[in-house]
Formats: C-alpha cells, structure tokens, sequence
C-alpha cells in the first residue's frame, strides 16, 4: 500500500501512480490491457475451435442421416419387394389349392327320420376329409332371397361325404330352395 500524505489505505488515483513510480504507471496502462487483450484472443480461438467443431459434427450428423436415410429407403424397398413377392405367391398357392363350387340345396330333397330332416346334395368333387367352407348363395333377380334366407336359417349344420354333403336341419324343415357356394383348400 502506498502512504500518500497523512491519509493511510486510501488508494491514489492512477495518475499519483504515474507520478511517484514511472515503471509502475508503465505496468499500469500496458500490462492489464495486454492481459485482457490475451484473454481476448485465447476467447476468440476457443469461439472459432468451438464454431469449427460444430461444423464438423453437423457435417457428420448430416452425413450419417444421409446414409441412415438411404439404408432405410433400401430396406424398405426390400422388405415391399419381399412381402409383395410372398403374398403373390401365397395367393398362387391358395388359388391353386382353391376349389369353389356351387349347388342348390333343393326343398323336394329333405327326408325325415323320427328327430331331424337331413337333406343329401351331390358335389362330385368333394372327399369326405374335406373340410368345405358353405355359404348361401341368395338368388336377387328371382324375388325369393328372404325366403331363400328363412330356409337357410332352419339349416343347423352339414358333413362332407365323397361326392357330397349331407345338410340337417333339427327343429324345422326348410321349404325353399337354397343356391350355395362351396368353398374347398385342399
């Protein structure tokens, strides 16, 4: 601390410093003003080393989304390609292997036993091991499709047999002629 008169602590002014010590007035202007200009410069490099860094893992985030994007866009394509290529050939197969039929089962046909009307309808392509999918095939043009319908709901079920099928109805007799569609996987 500098003693200057009969005040003790209180600090001179710079320009007392210039005056009583020359060297020190030299530290005083160029030293703190070269530090902070150093410290300007380290921050101006650690700023550019910065803004340089983010370049380069912007260019190589840019570029890993460019190629992720594209393996994508490959492996769809690929997948699309596959899954095209397997239900075309699921369709050729099951087409392949796809019987449909059609038949009337005809109202003059049902016999009675004493407990339920069974109704034998001749399909000649049908094995007793099939397994055949049946559904009504309602005759719009005719007028008679609610009726067609009524029959059909009076039938309970059906079992394959070589060359046909045999239809029961157990409560009541079914009146109305039925178109069917049979459907075969074999």
């Amino acid at each position: 601390m500098i003693i200057r008169g009969n005040t003790v602590g209180t600090p001179m002014p710079r320009s007392d410093y210039a005056q009583e010590d020359p060297k020190a007035a030299d530290y005083i202007k160029n030293k703190p003003d070269a530090a902070i200009q150093r410290a300007q410069k380290c921050a101006d490099q650690a700023l550019a080393a910065v803004e340089a860094a983010r370049a380069e893992a912007k260019s190589y985030t840019d570029a890993a989304q460019a190629e992720a994007g594209a393996y994508t866009d490959t492996a769809k394509a690929e997948a699309k390609a596959y899954t095209d290529t397997a239900k075309a050939e699921a369709k050729s197969y099951t087409d392949s292997k796809r019987l449909v039929l059609t038949a009337v089962i005809a109202a003059e046909n049902w016999v009675s036993d004493s407990t339920l009307y069974v109704n034998q309808v001749t399909v000649a392509e049908l094995k007793s091991s099939d397994m055949p999918h049946i559904v009504p095939s309602y005759n719009w043009e005719s007028g008679t499709p609610y009726t067609q319908k009524e029959a059909w709901d009076k039938v309970s079920y059906a079992t394959s047999l070589d060359g046909a099928i045999n239809f029961v109805a157990l409560e009541d007799l079914p009146t109305t002629d039925i178109p069917i569609q049979i459907e075969v996987i074999r």
